[in-house]
C-alpha cells in the first residue's frame, strides 16, 4: 500500500484515509470487533466497509481493506497502519515526539524543545503533548526508542535512592 502511493504520489491521501478508519475504530470500537469477527461472513465485512466508508476514503484503498478481510488479514489492520505511519514519516523526514508535562507548555518552550530535537535528530519534528500532574513538573520526552525522563518526580526518587545509599558512621 505504501509502495503504491509513493509511486502514483498519493501518500498524504492514503495516510489521511488510514486516518480516517483509525478515527472510525475509536469511535466505534464495535466496528473493529466486526470486521475481526471469524463468525462475519467476508461479504458482509466487505458491504459493511462500503457502507461505512465508501465516500469518506478512496476506492483504492477501500479495495485494500476488501482485499484484507479476502485474504483474512483484516487483524492486523491496526499493524498495518502503524508500520505505514513510520514508512511515510521516514519518506518525509519527520519524528512524532510526545512530550508529557505537569502543565501545558508555552509557545517559545515548545518550539524550542522542537529545535533541540530536530537538531539532535536531524529531522523535522512532530510534536505531541500530554499533561499528567503526577510527574510533578519537568518534562517526559519520548520519540523513537528513546525516552528522556527530566520529570520532577523521577528526580525526587533518584534523590530519594542515593540518600539511602549514604551510610552514616
Amino acid at each position: 500500500m505504501f509502495r503504491l502511493g509513493l509511486e502514483e504520489n498519493r501518500l498524504e491521501e492514503v495516510f489521511r484515509d488510514l486516518t480516517v478508519l483509525v478515527e472510525l475504530f475509536e469511535v466505534s470500537p464495535m466496528f473493529e470487533r466486526y470486521l475481526k469477527s471469524p463468525i462475519i461472513g467476508e461479504e458482509r465485512k466487505k458491504e459493511a466497509l462500503t457502507d461505512r466508508l465508501g465516500g469518506h476514503i478512496s476506492q483504492r484503498t477501500l479495495a485494500f481493506l476488501k482485499f484484507l478481510v479476502k485474504k483474512k488479514r483484516i487483524r492486523a489492520l491496526r499493524a498495518i497502519l502503524e508500520r505505514f505511519r513510520e514508512l511515510w514519516n521516514e519518506e518525509r523526514r519527520l519524528v512524532e515526539v510526545r512530550v508529557t508535562t505537569a502543565l501545558r507548555l508555552e509557545v517559545d518552550q515548545r518550539e524550542t524543545l522542537s529545535e533541540k530535537i530536530e537538531k539532535l535528530t536531524g529531522r523535522k519534528v512532530e510534536l505531541a503533548e500530554e499533561i499528567d500532574p503526577w510527574i510533578l513538573g519537568g518534562a517526559v520526552v519520548s520519540y523513537g526508542d528513546r525516552v528522556i525522563d527530566g520529570s520532577i518526580r523521577t528526580q525526587l526518587g533518584l534523590m530519594r535512592k542515593r540518600m539511602r545509599e549514604v551510610k552514616i558512621a
